[in-house]
């Protein structure tokens, strides 16, 4: 019950899945490495050479995430992005399974910058700060129930609680970004970051398939 709160846009009509919380995915880097002037102003500059091989970001060939976020960069760019992923590829990223490990790569300074969820500003500790952007890609995460829970209720309580003020305050203190207008990540400058997100559309499976085995060989030279 708690969900109707949320801005409508997220809610499902047959109710089936209960949105919580948002992901977005920013620029991210070492403080101790990179000055604040010197940061990259945006993902164009992430092209320049003084970031070749130092740059973090996770394996799209391996990871969903990725790969969606590659591929919805045509509606963050508002342009075909062929050309800038293929640059990007060229800077010869530290590729690691997925965004969590790369907020650790920048942190122990085997890259100065990389690309992952901003939330990793609070759940990764270490000298990281991110780049302010004009927008920021993102998707949606849903709670859902299985038809064969052991203990049904006790599921529908912790979605409810999940979703509550209360609930969401406390994620929010993790650096989550929830859906509830009461709960403000504890990152600097994240109401701006709730406005400015742009939704990322989900590829189908056969889809997901086919971008893992171009971006395999975009990336990694591989078939």
């Amino acid at each position: 019950p708690s969900s109707i709160q949320f801005p409508a846009k997220f809610l499902k009509k047959d109710r089936l899945l209960t949105p919580w919380r948002t992901l977005p995915i920013g620029i991210l880097y070492n403080t101790d490495l990179v000055k604040p002037e010197d940061a990259p102003k945006n993902d164009s500059d992430l092209l320049a050479p003084k970031w070749k091989k130092n740059i973090g970001m996770p394996d799209h060939s391996r990871n969903t995430t990725a790969a969606q976020f590659l591929v919805n960069m045509d509606k963050y760019f508002g342009k075909s992005v062929g050309e800038w992923v293929n640059s990007i590829a060229k800077q010869q990223p530290r590729l690691v399974v997925s965004f969590l490990p790369v907020g650790k790569t920048i942190v122990s300074g085997e890259a100065a910058v990389g690309i992952t969820f901003i939330k990793y500003l609070r759940q990764v500790k270490g000298p990281m700060d991110y780049v302010r952007l004009d927008k920021y890609l993102a998707n949606a995460n849903y709670f859902g129930l299985s038809r064969k829970a052991a203990h049904p209720n006790a599921g529908k309580l912790y979605i409810e609680f999940a979703c509550s003020n209360e609930g969401q305050k406390i994620m929010a203190g993790k650096g989550e970004f929830p859906l509830s207008p009461k709960a403000n990540p504890a990152i600097k400058g994240a109401g701006k970051i709730k406005v400015t997100t742009v939704f990322m559309d989900v590829p189908s499976g056969k889809e997901f398939k086919k971008l893992k085995n171009k971006y395999r060989k975009i990336f990694l030279g591989k078939k």
